[in-house]
């Protein structure tokens, strides 16, 4: 729940909870699974490829990420709008998704556009 408190915080202050670093767990361009720690997600809902991490719920993945529920579950940078994912380059938006935890519930992540 600090995790969510924090995000909201750094919105209301007009600055994106999403700019976190950008790695081989999470964020990072990739072409195959040996350019990530665990998972290479492809295709036109990761434009140029994206390293992430399975999950079955927020607290499996970093402060500025969510569970959500695709592809098994995997963890994708929460954000506010647009501009949220503009730190991953261009043909990314931000969403609406089901999280992982509770599928009822849409959650917001960077995702392809």
């Amino acid at each position: 729940m600090l995790r969510f408190g924090l995000c909201a915080v750094l919105l209301a202050f007009g600055l994106s909870c999403s700019s976190s670093d950008v790695s081989r767990s999470l964020g990072a361009q990739c072409e195959s699974r040996d350019d990530c720690d665990e998972r290479c997600l492809r295709g036109d809902d990761y434009p140029d490829g994206m390293c992430t991490t399975s999950c079955e719920s927020d607290r499996d993945c970093p402060l500025a990420a969510r569970c959500i529920d695709e592809e098994g579950g995997v963890c994708m940078y929460s954000c506010g709008d647009a501009a949220d994912c503009e730190f991953l380059g261009s043909g990314w938006d931000c969403k609406d998704k089901d999280a992982r935890e509770d599928g009822a519930l849409e959650v917001e992540v960077c995702f392809g556009s």
